[in-house]
């Protein structure tokens, strides 16, 4: 209590904390099969996600809304064709990472 009046904000628990949400999110529960909601199949590699984490993007956003809902199977699967030779399952791996909170260090 002391430290508020004194006008600390407590900014560097509050970093801390979201340092650790964001690493828990990208270690314990990025492509995780037993807390996913749905899965996304991109160039062969099949990824377990969460709605909620992948609506941090407005494409998958999109993807993910009822004007689109017809491309998700009765699985929650989604097939995501990728026809540029340039973008890599690596690449597709470090995007979906980072909307994990993944900060690639």
């Amino acid at each position: 209590m002391t430290g508020i009046l004194k006008g600390d904000c407590g900014c560097d628990s509050k970093n801390q904390n979201q340092h650790e949400l964001a690493r828990y999110l990208s270690e314990s529960i990025f492509n995780n099969r037993p807390y996913s909601d749905i899965s996304l199949e991109i160039l062969g590699q099949e990824y377990y996600l969460h709605r909620v984490i992948l609506c941090r993007s407005p494409y998958f956003k999109s993807l993910l809304s009822d004007q689109w809902k017809d491309n998700i199977n009765v699985k929650n699967k989604i097939t995501i064709g990728i026809d540029d030779e340039n973008i890599t399952s690596e690449a597709v791996n470090l995007a979906l990472r980072t909307l994990y909170g993944d900060t690639m260090t």
